[in-house]
């Protein structure tokens, strides 16, 4: 019976459904007895005092971060308008917003296909007579497949895994799109690690004479059946995702017709949405809003570093269903991670080079071999 209580405690405004027993004439004295003689009724009210006192600091940040979302006032235009109009409009920008980035990873690891197999190819052959490579393929297949796959633009993962959050925040009403989208990550993923592992350890058994050229080939026709299976199942789940962000979209649009019509104003969705989402997404834009200018700081950088821009200009203009917000944001990201894997780079190469001419005994070898045959950072 206290339980009972607490739930309507903690959720004001929401239906608590009350066994039959408690209906009955005379059944209040069994629940609330002591406080309908008055006895803890101060308790009580300290209670609720602190509870309204929690409450009202939480509706003042809450205002406080409104107004700060005005430092972007396109972040500010567009709380607004999600404020005012039915929950069904927020979930379908988040939905929108899923798919657009997962075509964008789509694109991309498209063209990474083009190139993985040469080079898993080449680096087998390389690694053939190395017993340590031998012994440890695995961790020779992942810095083959992953050095080619971080230069590709793709959107981070916690990016992704938000946007997953906030659909399965919303229950059963983005149930299938939460499923499709888990699923399509698991395409995503053995596209990007599964089928290159298979082709790696098939191509390191040909120099060791484990295979003979008939059965390597043999079985590469097989892989490469089996990839263009999952490339196809890839390409139906993209299908799929773009039919589900339709579907809520123009849930959205009806919902927003319906409220129009039911409140006969545009805002009428304002004021009958609880509390917590009314914060959630006020703390949503906010966090966006100083994303925004997070973004501009990192773009800055680049332009004084000057020798990304050119990539990430290509990057940009890569023609896909993102938006360009979403296409210039996950090019930027890419572009200062590598801008720090280059300072990095520079640091470490000019370490060693320090160390090696400081020992002198090996100095003239070190720099002829530095400047004959080492064309980058990490071969220096």
């Amino acid at each position: 019976q206290m339980a009972l209580l607490q739930e309507a405690a903690q959720r004001p405004g929401h239906p608590v459904e009350l066994p039959g027993e408690m209906l009955v004439p005379g059944a209040e004295e069994g629940v609330c007895g002591q406080l309908i003689t008055g006895t803890g009724m101060r308790d009580g009210l300290w209670l609720c005092a602190l509870i309204q006192l929690a409450q009202l600091t939480e509706d003042i940040l809450h205002a406080l971060l409104f107004l700060m979302t005005a430092i972007a006032p396109w972040r500010l235009i567009s709380c607004v308008h999600l404020l005012c109009v039915p929950r069904s409009c927020w979930l379908a920008c988040v939905s929108s917003r899923a798919v657009r980035l997962a075509t964008l990873k789509d694109n991309a690891l498209r063209r990474y296909c083009l190139i993985i197999e040469p080079v898993l190819n080449a680096e087998a052959k390389k690694h053939a007579t190395d017993t340590r490579a031998k012994r440890d393929s695995y961790c020779t297949v992942q810095h083959a497949a992953a050095g080619r796959l971080s230069d590709f633009a793709l959107p981070p993962h916690t990016l992704e895994r938000s946007l997953v959050a906030e659909l399965r925040r919303a229950g059963q009403a983005t149930e299938a799109m939460v499923q499709q989208l888990e699923a399509h990550a698991a395409l995503q993923e053995a596209v990007a690690a599964y089928w290159p592992s298979l082709t790696f350890a098939v191509h390191l058994q040909l120099p060791s004479r484990t295979l003979d050229p008939n059965e390597h080939a043999y079985a590469l026709q097989h892989i490469a059946s089996a990839e263009k299976r999952a490339h196809n199942l890839l390409l139906a789940s993209a299908t799929r995702l773009t039919k589900l962000a339709k579907l809520a979209v123009l849930q959205a649009t009806e919902d927003a017709v319906a409220t129009n019509r039911q409140h006969g104003c545009i805002c009428g969705s304002l004021l009958s949405k609880p509390r917590d989402e009314l914060g959630h997404l006020v703390r949503s834009f906010a966090f966006q809003a100083i994303s925004d200018w997070g973004i501009a700081a990192l773009l800055s950088l680049l332009v004084l570093t000057v020798y990304r821009l050119p990539c990430l200009y290509r990057e940009v203009r890569i023609a896909g269903s993102a938006s360009v917000s979403d296409r210039l944001r996950v090019a930027i990201f890419h572009e200062v991670w590598l801008l720090s894997r280059d300072l990095w780079r520079l640091l470490t190469a000019t370490a060693a080079s320090l160390l090696a001419l400081a020992t002198l005994l090996r100095a003239i070898d070190f720099l002829e071999d530095a400047l004959l045959n080492c064309d980058s950072l990490v071969e220096l």
